[in-house]
């Protein structure tokens, strides 16, 4: 008599050892899935593009995508989850100060009101940052406006134009704001970068 462990037949002549009494194979289709990659480095690279690639997708698709992105993370690792979705969020609103800080009424509600977020709970997503909701529209109005006193050599740009371009309707409330950012009033900056040889065109010191 045969032993259930005996070789069996196979074609070719070749044998094969058949399994052991009570296991049944476990087909390829029904192998367990693999592991989504979940360490802190997949995580972290991963936000860190975002911006970079959602910022190339139409203005509609930006919050599927950073929504997507949340869940995807989520799904990955729970204990992350709600790391994820609040990175998503912010990211909505980091995307949405790139696209409305030139309007001087935009303000951090609106931000809220835009994303469907409330405005506390937006402004605990940048407190997690040390920074706030205002002070990152402010910031990025600063940044342009210092961008653009750059090229005021070459555009002959005046300040109350570049003021307003930056999202300050109030040019004496741009160089206050300007002073406390940089240091400087926007003509003493305009001086000091201005090129040996390119003086800005003269405009009245906004101190």
């Amino acid at each position: 008599m045969r032993s259930r462990s005996d070789s069996v037949k196979v074609s070719g002549g070749d044998t094969a050892s058949a399994p052991p009494s009570g296991r049944k194979s476990t087909p390829a289709s029904r192998a367990a899935p693999k592991a989504v990659p979940t360490a802190p480095g997949f995580r972290s690279s991963t936000t860190a593009n975002a911006a970079r690639f959602s910022g190339r997708l139409a203005p509609g698709l930006q919050d599927q995508f950073l929504d997507l992105l949340a869940l995807m993370m989520a799904k990955a690792d729970p204990h992350t989850g709600e790391s994820a979705v609040r990175t998503a969020h912010r990211q909505r609103a980091v995307l949405l100060v790139e696209k409305r800080f030139r309007d001087p009424e935009f303000t951090a509600r609106d931000v809220a009101a835009e994303i469907n977020l409330s405005e506390r709970y937006l402004q605990k997503l940048f407190a997690d940052d040390d920074q706030t909701v205002s002070g990152t529209i402010r910031g990025r109005r600063i940044a342009e406006a210092r961008k653009l006193l750059d090229k005021r050599a070459v555009t002959g740009s005046s300040i109350a134009s570049i003021a307003a371009a930056s999202g300050f309707a109030d040019a004496a409330y741009f160089s206050r704001v300007f002073r406390q950012e940089t240091g400087v009033s926007p003509t003493a900056y305009v001086h000091r970068s201005a090129e040996d040889g390119n003086p800005s065109p003269a405009d009245p010191d906004l101190s």
